[in-house]
């Protein structure tokens, strides 16, 4: 039987009772999750200070020795995860609000209806919203598919249910195992993995999953009915609407494709070559250098390899700017803006974006604080004592903040702050494993402490 001391146990209890502040926080007291993430990283870091000891360091250094030392950290963490994922956010929230706007989704819905036909609207939903949702956020992604759901109930009669359920499991899978959202990004930059490797984990994984949910969406469609309710602003005019609506009013399907499809091909080209170890483009060196004057000395400069163009590329961040660009452009020329209103209706999915990255920087300092707290070697102790795989481990972690606070961010964050020490030294498999584990159970058990709940619910 496993026994541990109180300092041992300690960093549990100090796990425990930050996560119950959270819940707390966010589901009786109504706080916004910025703030309660940031009180619970200082609550965890007062409380880790109780007993300091349970801190220490490998090399038996306390982390956490001084009150100082809990704001110190609280902000380190803040301002080490808003670097890693602030751009990514912002941008792929552009592209997804151009996308809207321009008709773009419309676009690829429909040659996805094309493909698939009528009678299977709701794999052709699945499917489209599945890859429109890569570089979108659920609720957003949710919001534009579920006028489309209804007005295919409206042409069809029938199958509601497996609509709206077709849209949630194509949005919700990528939302908790594809780059750019604020959860896989935060858990490519704790686990330290390649971020294009994570897109085409993250995207070959979740079709298990999609192909699950579709088939537990049709099962659920046979055995219940759920109609169609009236809600404010939406009309039987304003669907048929959307499904009548011409293609000519709608951009080109491979312009619609581009601002999603250039900049995943940017990044998982870049990981490729990595594998692969890509060779030199010597005729670039001499374009690049500007003659030298009679007389002048000028350094050898090393030619510009084909390696560092395409890793310049598939950089997350400029991937994002090119996709964002196509964006942009694709929503002028298709709704005839200019230069001003272009920054006029992009202020509102900044503004979203940058809620998004308060929460989830807040929700960095707290994981930050919790594996300071001594927590990763904690539970490292306790699965070597229990035998547990650490893919399992990851697993349960995830799914156990996942249930107790109800964000899939968070509880990534917080679960990839912890295993990170515990993979650090080495793994006998590769690290996406355990990233694709903290996913899986990310997107687990979604109950009334998650707002993705509430967004379908209304």
């Amino acid at each position: 039987m496993l026994a541990l001391t109180l300092v041992e146990g300690w960093p549990f209890i100090v796990l425990a009772a930050s996560v119950g502040f959270i819940v707390i926080a966010i589901t009786k007291l109504k706080l916004h999750p910025f703030l309660a993430l940031v009180l619970a990283a200082i609550f965890a870091g007062c409380l880790a200070r109780v007993m300091p000891e349970s801190t220490a360091n490998a090399d038996g250094e306390v982390v956490i020795g001084s009150l100082t030392n809990v704001l110190t950290l609280m902000l380190n963490g803040f301002g080490a995860t808003a670097g890693g994922v602030a751009v990514s956010i912002a941008l792929a929230s552009i592209i997804g609000f151009c996308l809207m706007e321009s008709g773009a989704a419309d676009r690829v819905v429909r040659r996805f209806l094309q493909a698939f036909g009528e009678k299977n609207a709701g794999a052709a939903l699945l499917v489209s919203t599945y890859v429109l949702s890569i570089p979108i956020f659920f609720d957003t992604m949710f919001m534009l598919m579920a006028p489309l759901a209804k007005a295919l109930y409206v042409r069809t009669g029938k199958n509601y249910l497996l609509y709206v359920l077709c849209v949630c499991c194509g949005g919700v899978i990528t939302h908790s195992l594809t780059v750019p959202h604020p959860g896989p990004i935060a858990a490519v930059e704790a686990l330290k993995i390649d971020v294009g490797l994570s897109i085409l984990g993250g995207i070959c994984a979740g079709i298990i999953p999609a192909f699950i949910g579709f088939g537990v969406a049709s099962f659920l469609t046979s055995r219940m009915t759920v109609p169609l309710r009236e809600t404010l602003g939406t009309t039987k005019e304003d669907l048929e609407a959307v499904i009548n609506k011409p293609l000519s009013q709608l951009p080109t399907l491979v312009g619609s494709m581009m601002p999603i499809i250039l900049p995943i091909a940017l990044i998982s080209f870049s990981s490729i070559l990595k594998v692969a170890d890509g060779g030199q483009v010597e005729w670039l060196g001499p374009l690049l250098n500007a003659p030298a004057a009679p007389g002048e000395v000028v350094p050898v400069r090393q030619s510009i390899g084909l390696r560092e163009v395409v890793d310049f590329l598939g950089d997350k961040n400029i991937a994002l700017f090119i996709g964002a660009f196509l964006s942009i452009v694709l929503l002028a020329r298709q709704l005839k803006y200019n230069t001003a209103t272009i920054g006029k209706v992009l202020g509102p999915p900044l503004e979203t974006a940058g809620v998004i990255i308060l929460i989830t920087s807040a929700g960095g300092a707290f994981g930050f604080m919790i594996r300071s707290a001594g927590v990763g070697g904690a539970v490292e102790r306790l699965s070597d004592g229990l035998g547990l795989s650490l893919i399992v481990l990851s697993y349960i972690l995830t799914f156990i903040i996942r249930v107790a606070q109800g964000s899939a961010t968070v509880s990534m964050l917080t679960a990839s702050a912890i295993m990170f020490p515990m993979i650090e030294g080495g793994l006998p498999y590769h690290p996406l494993y355990i990233f694709l584990a903290i996913g899986f159970a990310s997107f687990a058990a979604s109950w009334m402490n998650d707002s993705g709940f509430w967004v379908v619910s209304r």
